[in-house]
């Protein structure tokens, strides 16, 4: 008996508890309502804080330079396409001022391209690789005989590779010679 009495007063209790939320929640809270009307503040209040902004970017910039201005000042709102930043640029317009001279040049030996080659080019041509082919018979003369002393062991294997690589060196020489008149007869662009 004690304990269905437990169980009715624990239940009794959990019921008015609920009745008493529910009524609350259906009355809800009381607020008067006042028209706004047009008239004077009287007081004012200041607030201090930080403010972020709702969206913000990183800027990098593209060159190494000085910064000369900075047109805007932190807080104040920007919009796209704004300066924000002032470079020294001397630098860049001397880069210009080089690539501009370098299109010209470029521009320069395009114009070559379409000049039949003269004699006095071809000429000077043929005379670098007849000094060319000079300079590989006597690298190559001289190869054979180091060649021959280093199969001997009278020279060091040193000596021999300086030889052996100083005659490589002069058969390309000569070869790209060759190919430079063969170059300036192809060049010609009619």
């Amino acid at each position: 008996m004690k304990k269905i009495g437990k169980y009715v007063v624990g239940s009794a209790i959990v019921v008015v508890a609920i009745i008493l939320v529910t009524v609350q929640l259906l009355e809800g809270i009381t607020v008067e309502v006042e028209e706004m009307q047009p008239r004077h503040i009287l007081r004012s209040f200041t607030e201090e804080g930080f403010m972020k902004a709702p969206v913000e970017h990183t800027v990098f910039s593209m060159y190494r330079a000085r910064i000369t201005s900075l047109p805007v000042k932190e807080g104040e709102r920007v919009e796209k396409g704004d300066l924000l930043v002032k470079f020294d640029d001397r630098e860049l317009q001397y880069m210009v001022a080089n690539l501009e001279a370098e299109r010209k040049e470029v521009e320069g030996e395009a114009l070559k391209l379409t000049e039949e080659p003269d004699e006095a080019n071809i000429e000077e041509h043929l005379l670098a690789i007849e000094q060319a082919e000079e300079r590989f018979r006597a690298s190559k003369r001289e190869y054979q005989r180091k060649k021959n002393l280093f199969e001997e062991g009278a020279i060091s294997e040193e000596k021999y590779k300086e030889v052996r690589d100083k005659y490589v060196d002069r058969k390309y020489d000569r070869d790209r010679a060759k190919k430079a008149l063969q170059v300036l007869y192809e060049s010609y662009d009619p």
